[in-house]
């Protein structure tokens, strides 16, 4: 075991937790971190069952293992944890051994391409149309039932520049390395289980699962609904036609692979004629037996036509379209799996070889994915190359339009995804710019995906309290949560009256016109959906303001559902148990408590928004010391920190204040939630503005990410946000510092003043990064220690702490 002094005011290349091990007990005195993307742990070897075996407390594969649904409160063991949460408690746990009594851990709090498709209720969508009003599909990995389940979090950011990208013929996933895939181990692990893992972290073999279990509804009975004829003297009803629902799906499946419904206007009325046109007399001589009881059927055996002349039939079925167009109703998709099998039975009697399905509609495409992953099998489809004609057994088939071949994959629902030949690679890490997208849901945390038509089901994106747990795990005590909140991003917030008359079918009145301007007044599709992340465009549009339809929707006018602005950033404050009282532990490890006075936020030249940006009272390394630590000026530290978007946002609402005599702080108010003590008597600040002032810290700048890297070559980025001159043109970002998640440097100080014992005492980052903690640590004065997997971003983070000057203490 090595000293704390071979490591002082160096970034370490290495796995965090190995790094770890060398660093002997209690000599660490805050911890500051921003884990990996999803709040997880970027351990490369430890996350084996044989490494964990000894850490948790019962005998499973630990490899991916995952607790599913349900909410974790304090004493839960690692059990009933899951994955994530039980890799934060092994790093926080080896953290909470070198760390002294008393010291705090500030810690900050995975996703699919824009190419992913995720199936909900209402069909396949991409994931930047997913709004929380859909519900999509999940599976419950205990019983491998299919579920349908509203998103509780839209995940939408710009990625950093590489994907892991797994490929296979029955497997076609993109994902950031740290989304979690749905798999099981292969090779000895008998009792292996389905399990969550993190893309970066499959090493071996494994399964990915393609199907499911579906119960949905057995229906007796299909309605064919009711219409209206006339004769010419009077109109006639003709009443709903009830036809047994099997009778109906195999009609019905034959008719969507080779049927067709015209109808023709003649000089005394219409034609209405549905025919099917099928070589098998088989088929259509038990279809005729079964359907003659409920229309008049005409057969041309000689030529596979089979004709009914009737208009409620034709009707109804002229809504499917042609070949091109045709569909599967919604509540047809949702009928048992027993029914679903025979619709899809009879489908490939027509338009199928047995294992192939031929097809010119993408709906159709669509739906038959769906039904064949509700029957327990799944579904792929490739389009063909472009041809003017084709074969299906021995007829010819001459093409307009785009055609699809789906693969029933009735044996091969769980593939393997491993190296079968070294020249085929069947995951690589690939370069990627652009947008990434998932979403979250309440249980289950799975999701069924499809890209380049492979479907299979994967993780969803996980959220930051699994991150409190884990800590409360290894034994850190959490004792409060700073905010850092930031103006992009805001979450989507669904509008619960519009979703009621929706539901009911109800149409809104408009009652107005609201003008949009700026980035709200240029949709999606115009900002050319996911090409520019954060672009700044110049719209205006008029969008209609209605009014509530239905009762139920003028009650629940207002409601919408948990989605607040402006996005914010979680950073856990956490505490290793003090060995007795404050004092004490003070006086043996020199660590106690927060440096409350040297945090203080300066007000001696703040005025309104436009005011020094991080001004705090120990903000430069001779704050804070002897000569000048008993200031008067400055409020109590804030934990709630604002970019600059977010703090006009907040002085929109505040308004401009001027802080008189008289107190400290009003009791009650925005100020005193924000950090100000409530003390009678006490003369206030003299100084004036919006809320803001008391917490505003900005974003990082480009020159700021950039900081001493003037040796290293410029770089495009997806993650960054192009910008938009006012002729038009683009102004392209690119950057020297190729890490996605560079924090505010006068954040990361104010973190480290906060946190700073009388002597300094030791800052430690075990996921460095770029180095921006190591940057701060060392401009207030602060020993550290960085730790950084990541060759590439260790010389980054290496060359940027260089720039900074040493402090002149």
């Amino acid at each position: 075991m090595k000293y704390p002094d071979d490591f002082i005011n160096k970034i370490i290349q290495g796995d965090s937790l190995e790094v770890m091990k060398e660093i002997p007990d209690n000599s660490i005195d805050t911890i500051i971190t921003d884990p990996p993307y999803g709040l997880e742990f970027m351990g490369k070897e430890w996350d084996s069952p044989k490494a964990m075996a000894g850490q948790i407390a019962h005998n499973e594969d630990m490899r991916g293992a995952f607790a599913y649904g349900g909410t974790h409160t304090r004493g839960y063991t690692a059990v009933d944890l899951c994955l994530y949460q039980e890799w934060t408690k092994q790093w926080a746990k080896e953290a909470l051994r070198i760390a002294k009594p008393g010291a705090t851990l500030l810690c900050f709090g995975g996703c699919y391409d824009d190419k992913t498709e995720v199936l909900t209720e209402e069909g396949w969508k991409f994931f930047k149309n997913i709004s929380k009003e859909d519900r999509v599909a999940t599976l419950n990995p205990e019983t491998e039932e299919i579920e349908y389940q509203n998103p509780i979090e839209l995940v939408e950011y710009d990625n950093y520049n590489e994907l892991i990208y797994f490929k296979t013929n029955k497997v076609d996933l993109m994902v950031t390395p740290n989304h979690k895939l749905f798999v099981k181990y292969m090779g000895g692990y008998k009792n292996a289980k389905w399990k969550l893992i993190r893309a970066d972290e499959v090493k071996s073999a494994i399964k990915m699962k393609k199907n499911g279990i579906w119960k949905g509804k057995e229906e007796e009975f299909f309605v064919l609904p009711s219409t209206k004829q006339s004769n010419g003297h009077y109109i006639k009803k003709i009443p709903e036609k009830k036809i047994p629902m099997d009778i109906w799906l195999k009609f019905f499946g034959l008719y969507l692979a080779e049927g067709s419904a015209t109808i023709v206007q003649l000089k005394n009325g219409k034609s209405y004629k549905t025919q099917l046109c099928h070589f098998n007399n088989n088929n259509l001589d038990e279809i005729e037996k079964e359907l003659s009881k409920y229309f008049s059927i005409c057969r041309y055996k000689e030529s596979g036509k089979f004709v009914i002349n009737n208009k409620q039939l034709t009707e109804y079925l002229k809504q499917f379209g042609c070949a091109w167009q045709k569909f599967i109703p919604k509540e047809i998709k949702q009928l048992s799996s027993r029914q679903l099998k025979i619709l899809l039975d009879w489908y490939m009697k027509g338009d199928s070889d047995g294992r192939r399905i031929y097809t010119s509609s993408k709906k159709l495409v669509d739906d038959i994915q769906e039904i064949a992953l509700k029957i327990g099998i799944s579904a792929d489809y490739t389009i063909r190359k472009n041809k003017k004609k084709g074969y299906i057994g021995n007829r010819e088939i001459h093409c307009k339009h785009t055609q699809y071949i789906i693969s029933i994959n009735k044996t091969q629902n769980e593939p393997e995804v491993y190296q079968k030949r070294k020249k085929i690679k069947v995951k690589e890490i690939v370069p990627y710019r652009g947008k990434v997208y998932c979403v979250e849901v309440p249980k289950y945390h799975t999701l069924y995906v499809r890209r380049n038509g492979k479907a299979v089901w994967c993780g969803n994106t996980r959220t930051w309290h699994r991150l409190a747990c884990g800590l409360e795990d290894a034994g850190w005590i959490i004792k409060d949560t700073l905010m850092w909140l930031y103006s992009q991003g805001f979450p989507k917030a669904t509008d619960i009256s519009k979703q009621l008359d929706k539901k009911a079918n109800a149409k809104r009145n408009v009652i107005g016109k609201q003008i949009l301007k700026g980035n709200a007044g240029v949709s999606i599709k115009e900002k050319g959906g996911t090409y520019i992340a954060g672009a700044s465009l110049t719209g205006v549009k008029e969008i209609d303001i209605t009014a509530p339809a239905t009762p139920e929707a003028k009650l629940w006018n207002g409601w919408k559902s948990h989605g607040l602005k402006p996005a914010w950033e979680p950073i856990i404050m956490a505490m290793k148990p003090n060995e007795g009282s404050y004092a004490e532990n003070a006086l043996k490890w020199g660590v106690a408590g927060l440096n409350i006075d040297g945090g203080r936020i300066g007000v001696e030249q703040i005025q309104a928004h436009h005011a020094p940006k991080g001004t705090f009272a120990g903000g430069e390394p001779d704050r804070g010391s002897d000569t000048n630590y008993y200031t008067n000026q400055g409020r109590f530290p804030a934990n709630l920190l604002l970019d600059e978007e977010a703090a006009e946002m907040l002085d929109e609402q505040s308004g401009i204040s001027k802080s008189t005599g008289g107190r400290i702080g009003n009791k009650g108010s925005m100020l005193n939630m924000c950090g100000n003590d409530y003390q009678k008597g006490d003369p206030g600040f003299g100084d004036s503005g919006g809320a803001s002032r008391f917490f505003y810290v900005a974003k990082a700048s480009r020159s700021e990410r950039d900081m001493g890297l003037d040796d290293f070559p410029e770089r495009r980025e997806g993650f960054l946000k192009d910008k938009i001159r006012a002729d038009g043109t683009y102004k392209e970002a690119i950057t020297k510092n190729i890490h996605p998640t560079v924090k505010p440097l006068k954040l990361m100080e104010y973190l480290c003043i906060l946190t700073k014992t009388p002597t300094g005492g030791i800052v430690l980052d075990p996921f460095a990064g770029s180095g921006t903690t190591c940057m701060a640590a060392k401009k207030v004065g602060r020993d550290y220690i960085g730790i950084e997997t990541e060759p590439e971003y260790v010389a980054i983070a290496r060359a940027r702490i260089k720039a900074i000057p040493k402090p002149l203490i």
